[in-house]
């Protein structure tokens, strides 16, 4: 790993070296690149010498509970030059949850919010002079790097250090020297030669690398947007999506099969395109409002050739599979909404999140929304305040997206106002095997959905199927059945009286499965 006051020291004293502009200055990604390419033409001599705590081109990637699921992750957004081989590190910021939010408007939700441009465990920045780093936490804690064991310091705070030991240790798989540092607030820290922080403790509060991104990937990674779409010739995506709306004279449904193949893959720097064989078929229908007629019932087939374009760093409008969210791609990451108006139904432009992050049963990252309210109506997604643009309270509409690494996305829905839209992975085809319901093309059109009005339904629901005694069930949020039986028409209907208030899916052989509410 390059030692970092050396390899920064190309740069004139009194300048600053940003990162990049965008939503939020601390959390831009991908001019971090250009920054980096600058450096590495201009600085050709690293010494090995000196303990680098950060490294502006590396992501550093810590885990609060002792397990291989990165919680945090650290890397240098701004590099302020203080003076000669003297310099200042902006870093990336996180997004809390606070409950209740005092100190606010209260103007807006004060229950559940979110507050953005927060400090990770090592607080917003890091400086480094003389051989000797500081830390701006809640108390300012400064390192000496060239200290020996049972050395001491007192940091500008007042706060004193304490170095206990010095030995070599294993660190995310690789040897390296590391030395025990213990300061008289209390906090203890571990640092490395070649990895940086390796451990930080302040009370309950533990901190631990795991991995190291940049350069050579060591230990745990966290994915790029690339390694959640990454696809090869011959790998399919299945969704099955639904649409609930009114243009004001009728209530409109609509029930779809899309399924995208892979027939191509075109690598272009750091841009991969994919060429999709497209095959959709819907139900697009409504009734009247008011009165009767003058309402859709048309059946769609097609098949197109598009392109899925994956840039890897940034989501771009062409990766119509992703999300605005993604331009911020970290644990607690803030994905703020894009810029936009006209942003789609399946991410509006006012709508932003906080990324929770997760390992699932084969090790695979799970990125979605981190739920702000327990309530089973609002999905984890929030707006600006007007009253004062550090909060983000949640709103009524729901929006919520799930993706899994090598496979993409599994899941999207929103609900806003008078319209709401879902799909879901229903089967994938990746290398060969494949997953989950997965029709061949011809099936796809023949598994069309019953058609079912009215959606939102109270007491009965009329289910429009191709021939009467058919089979159904209604399965609830949780998985569970809870209603069965035979359809005595064709028109239905299902008697909902005994059901409670809800979201719910109807079941009947041989077709899809559709999406429903029941409110009262």
């Amino acid at each position: 790993m390059p030692t970092l006051p050396l390899w920064a020291c190309c740069s004139a004293p009194g300048t600053t070296l940003n990162a990049g502009s965008g939503y939020l200055r601390e959390v831009v990604l991908l001019p971090m690149r250009s920054l980096t390419f600058f450096f590495l033409l201009l600085c050709s001599v690293v010494s090995a010498q000196n303990w680098a705590l950060l490294n502006p081109t590396y992501k550093y990637n810590y885990s609060n509970d002792g397990s291989d699921t990165i919680s945090n992750q650290i890397f240098v957004t701004q590099i302020d030059t203080l003076g000669v081989d003297s310099f200042r590190y902006e870093l990336n910021s996180i997004a809390a949850e606070c409950e209740p939010c005092s100190g606010y408007s209260t103007a807006c939700n004060s229950t559940h919010a979110l507050i953005i441009g927060q400090p990770q465990f090592l607080g917003p920045a890091m400086t480094y002079a003389d051989q000797e780093w500081s830390f701006f936490i809640e108390d300012t804690i400064s390192i000496d790097i060239s200290a020996v064991t049972g050395a001491s310091w007192v940091s500008s705070s007042g706060v004193g250090g304490t170095l206990l030991s010095t030995d070599a240790s294993m660190v995310v798989g690789v040897s390296d020297s590391v030395k025990l540092i213990a300061f008289t607030n209390g906090d203890t820290v571990t640092i490395s030669k070649d990895h940086g922080v390796v451990e930080y403790r302040s009370g309950p509060h533990r901190y631990i690398l795991i991995g190291v991104q940049g350069g050579t990937n060591e230990g745990s990674r966290f994915p790029e947007i690339i390694d959640l779409f990454d696809y090869q010739a011959g790998d399919v995506l299945q969704y099955h999506g639904t649409y609930h709306g009114t243009d004001g004279y009728c209530i409109l449904q609509s029930d779809y099969t899309i399924r995208y193949e892979v027939t191509s893959r075109i690598e272009l720097g750091d841009r991969t395109n994919y060429v999709l064989s497209t095959t959709r078929t819907e139900h697009f229908w409504g009734y009247p409002i008011i009165g009767s007629g003058g309402c859709p019932n048309d059946y769609y087939d097609n098949q197109t050739i598009d392109t899925l374009g994956i840039n890897h760093a940034q989501w771009t409008t062409d990766n119509f599979l992703g999300h605005p969210w993604m331009d911020n791609l970290w644990p607690h990451a803030f994905g703020p909404p894009p810029s936009d108006m006209e942003a789609g139904s399946f991410y509006p432009s006012w709508l932003g999140c906080a990324w929770h992050a997760h390992l699932d049963g084969s090790s695979r990252y799970v990125l979605e929304p981190s739920r702000l309210s327990p309530y089973d109506w609002n999905w984890p997604a929030a707006s600006f305040c007007e009253s004062d643009s550090g909060l983000w309270p949640v709103m009524m509409d729901e929006l919520h997206g799930t993706y899994v690494e090598g496979v993409g996305m599994t899941e999207r829905s929103y609900f806003v106002f008078e319209h709401s839209g879902q799909e879901i992975l229903e089967g994938y085809r990746i290398e060969g095997v494949d997953h989950g319901i997965f029709l061949d093309v011809p099936r796809i059109a023949a598994a069309r959905p019953c058609g079912i009005f009215p959606n939102p339904a109270s007491e009965m629901l009329n289910v429009r199927c191709v021939s009467s005694n058919s089979l159904y069930m209604i399965i609830d949020t949780f998985g569970r059945a809870i209603a069965s039986g035979k359809l005595s028409q064709a028109a239905g209907p299902i008697d909902l009286r005994d059901l409670s208030v809800g979201a719910y899916s109807l079941h009947v052989a041989g077709r899809t499965p559709e999406r429903f509410i029941i409110a009262r």
